[in-house]
């Protein structure tokens, strides 16, 4: 079966207990799926999914990639955002799919997956919090 669009799904795993807002939302290259629109807010505990795709011809098949970035709001702090850019190119590269995730301080903002033309980039938003091993030290139980 031949590719007919170049697509990114992108799901986001808000492990959190803030909202997170929908303040902007772009498509340098394709265009939303149809119906699968950023959605305007992510509860606290829920995942969601959006997915961008490139343009297409009916007898040439994929003509374009997708090229987009998303910014959600974290809480109430304007200054709080998590941002999230990617690049599926028509032409995969010696890199493959390029992706940038970034979160405010004091929280851990992490992505897997995405690669391929029918990719699913999966990023994780929460809280940044110390976590450790009680009795662990380094210098007793690190690498030698």
């Amino acid at each position: 079966m031949a590719l007919d669009h170049i697509r990114m799904a992108i799901q986001v795993d808000n492990e959190s207990d803030q909202m997170l807002t929908l303040v902007d939302k772009g498509i340098d290259w394709g265009d939303w799926t149809p119906s699968c629109d950023p959605p305007a807010s992510i509860a606290p505990g829920h995942r969601s999914e959006f997915r961008a795709e490139g343009s297409a011809a009916l007898v040439v098949g994929p003509t374009t990639g997708s090229v987009g970035h998303v910014r959600y709001r974290v809480g109430a702090s304007a200054a709080a955002t998590v941002d999230i850019y990617w690049n599926s190119p028509l032409v995969e590269s010696q890199y493959g799919n390029t992706f940038h995730v970034w979160g405010p301080s004091g929280w851990d903002v992490s992505h897997s997956g995405g690669q391929g033309h029918d990719a699913r980039l999966l990023v994780r938003v929460r809280p940044s919090i110390v976590r450790s091993v009680d009795g662990f030290t380094p210098e007793r139980n690190g690498f030698r």
